[in-house]
């Protein structure tokens, strides 16, 4: 049997872009990788929705979206 880790995020753009960012490294922690170089992670808890997150920092979701869906071999 295999260790390798299964994406458990959702393919669907608006589920994703309302959960937390804990809830996704929770889910995904290999999403920390995708969204640590615009400036996200845990040190404030991670409670900001991703689509709330990215738009306090302009960051454009076409952008990360895609990144994640890679995680799990989908295209968002």
């Amino acid at each position: 049997m295999s260790n390798q880790t299964v994406s458990r995020l959702p393919l669907d753009s608006d589920a994703l872009l309302a959960m937390t960012i804990r809830d996704i490294i929770d889910r995904e922690p290999r999403a920390l990788e995708v969204l640590a170089p615009y400036g996200f992670d845990l040190c404030c808890g991670g409670g900001h929705p991703l689509g709330e997150a990215l738009a306090l920092h302009n960051v454009a979701h076409e952008v990360v979206l895609p990144k994640l869906a890679s995680l799990s071999g989908a295209e968002a």
